[in-house]
């Protein structure tokens, strides 16, 4: 599973989602956030692929504590 991103350029993807949650409140952003994740879910299709995933979003944020 690659960890790069697959996209010519993540920066503006991730200001994208910056300026979203700018304009939210906190139930908002829950919501915004939750609906995107299903969305991509959605997409992606695959239940072994979505748990490898889930994995590495929880390492990676074990290691921001």
């Amino acid at each position: 599973m690659s960890k790069a991103t697959g996209f010519d350029d993540a920066d503006d993807f991730y200001q994208r989602l910056v300026e979203v949650h700018e304009s939210l409140g906190d139930e908002q952003t829950r919501r915004f956030d939750l609906a995107l994740i299903f969305m991509l879910a959605n997409h992606v299709g695959d239940k072994a692929t979505l748990a490898t995933y889930i994995e590495m979003a929880q390492d990676k944020e074990g290691r921001q504590e």
